[in-house]
């Protein structure tokens, strides 16, 4: 009875954090939850504005894909059933010292270290989380297709032909 009391919390945890974006327009794993985005403001707050530098406008826009980038990395894995931990491309295990492998705890120090130059850069430049939960969450323009609605659309595009080349893909990835 316990097991099932934590699963549903678990899943009521996870839930609200793809609902509540939805429906309030508001970030809640992104603002309150990650732990990774509280050190970066901490960081931010506490470096001395000599270190700040702004970025050119081009170069932003560009880093803005990076993070769509590795949610297209994680779904392909996942939908290909690689053997690939997807933590070792997220910061979040770096704050479970026992459990932290040498890719999230290097992810996790770039992070940080980006975020005395930039304020929150992995959360900018890096989060496939945050890009998830970034196309759920309601921005008003419904009536507009744009940008953000491109990348979705590609990424149900990429998960079908995953699907559908499931086979193929994997005998070439094996070599075989």
């Amino acid at each position: 009875l316990i097991f099932v009391q934590k699963d549903a919390q678990y899943y009521a945890a996870y839930g609200a954090a793809l609902l509540v974006p939805w429906t309030t327009r508001r970030a809640l794993y992104c603002q309150y939850i990650c732990p990774h985005g509280a050190a970066q403001e901490l960081l931010h707050y506490y470096a001395p504005s000599r270190l700040r530098i702004h970025l050119h406008a081009g170069i932003a826009a560009g880093l803005r894909w990076l993070p769509v980038l590795l949610l297209f990395v994680a779904v392909g894995a996942t939908a290909l059933v690689l053997p690939m931990d997807l933590a070792e491309i997220e910061p979040f295990d770096a704050y479970l010292i026992r459990m932290a492998g040498w890719g999230t705890l290097t992810i996790a120090v770039l992070g940080l270290i980006a975020s005395l130059f930039v304020p929150m850069a992995f959360c900018k430049f890096g989060c496939p989380t945050g890009a998830f939960l970034e196309f759920l969450r309601s921005h008003g323009r419904s009536d507009h297709f744009g940008k953000r609605d491109i990348a979705a659309l590609a990424l149900v595009l990429f998960v079908a032909g995953v699907t559908v080349w499931h086979h193929t893909i994997w005998q070439w990835i094996n070599g075989v």
